[in-house]
């Protein structure tokens, strides 16, 4: 008997509240638009956050209010143009990109300095000493960047170099935001040349630590200003819009740190040495043109001079003019 009282007391306020919170989800309730629910089925499901949001549903929350509708790089320009007939407005151009690792250099060509023992990450083995390899801007190659790629998009040379596989990128950047040495870069997926090193250390430096790294030299600039610019040491292509591929900047990079993928895929590019061996060839074969050029020009040049001064030679001295003449005959 003792007992009742206090069950009917518990069972009373459980109703109570119960019908109170029936009360309000009645009346105090947010209608939800219904296109989030429809953009929520035409958007990948990636969550990756590379829109810049917490995942689909809030780029989806975030489209009804207006933001832009260009942002979810894996569902691409067909998500785009869904996104666009959904909210009703004008579908935008969307450039496919993919992840690039700007590093060219695995432990055959930059090697350790030290053998680290500790945790398989990127961001443990930078804190102790920088990292083990000579190059401190380089990849350290323990697969951070591989860890959150739900892709399998990246893979690792032989030598423990990361490397993207462009058929397999969603182009979610996880991978970005992964490096602890910002050295991935999303890029347009139909550029074709591309800086391969991050090293942000004098010329000299960085030759001494890595066979293929960047000198800063700027000659691949002086090729081409729109497409190229070197800062901090530091090369690197311009994919703004209005900017070109120019294959001759690999042919003039003497290290080798510019990658053109018209020549070279990357796997080859990254592991075969005779790819290299190769590029020294054409490098050659386009200062022997150049200078050819030259020699050419300079020869024409010459050519025309001396025809100038032939010709001069031919029509005489000029006849000097009477005394007491004026110009115009006066």
């Amino acid at each position: 008997m003792s007992l009742i009282l206090p069950i009917l007391v518990l069972s009373g306020i459980g109703a109570v509240m119960g019908a109170g919170l029936a009360v309000a989800a009645k009346f105090l309730s947010v209608e939800e638009d219904p296109r989030v629910e429809a953009l929520m089925e035409i958007l990948p499901s990636a969550n990756c956050g590379a829109c810049g949001y917490p995942g689909c549903s809030g780029y989806a929350k975030e489209l009804v209010a207006g933001v832009d509708i260009g942002l979810c790089s894996p569902g691409g320009s067909d998500t785009v143009a869904k996104i666009a007939d959904i909210l009703g407005v004008e579908a935008v151009a969307l450039v496919p990109k993919v992840a690039l690792v700007r590093c060219a250099g695995g432990r055959n060509l930059a090697p350790d300095r030290s053998i680290y023992v500790g945790p398989s990450s990127c961001k443990a083995a930078v804190l102790v000493g920088a990292g083990p390899k000579e190059c401190r801007w380089g990849c350290v190659g323990l697969g951070d960047c591989a860890e959150v790629c739900e892709d399998d998009a990246v893979d690792f040379t032989e030598d423990g170099l990361a490397f993207v596989r462009a058929d397999l990128c969603i182009a979610c950047a996880r991978c970005v935001k992964a490096c602890p040495r910002d050295l991935i870069q999303m890029v347009p997926a139909d550029r074709k040349v591309h800086v391969l090193c991050s090293s942000q250390d004098p010329g000299k430096n960085t030759k001494a630590v890595c066979q293929v790294g960047c000198i800063a030299c700027k000659l691949c600039a002086r090729r081409d200003k729109a497409s190229f610019v070197v800062e901090n040491n530091s090369a690197s292509v311009l994919y703004e819009e209005g900017s070109k591929d120019t294959p001759v900047a690999a042919l003039v990079c003497t290290p080798g740190a510019i990658w053109d993928a018209n020549e070279d895929d990357l796997v080859s590019w990254l592991t075969d040495p005779a790819r290299r061996e190769a590029l020294k060839e054409r490098q050659a074969e386009l200062k022997a043109r150049e200078r050819a050029e030259r020699a050419a020009k300079k020869k024409a040049a010459a050519a025309a001079k001396k025809a100038k001064a032939d010709k001069a030679d031919e029509s005489g001295p000029a006849e000097p003019a009477e005394p007491g003449t004026q110009k115009g005959g006066q």
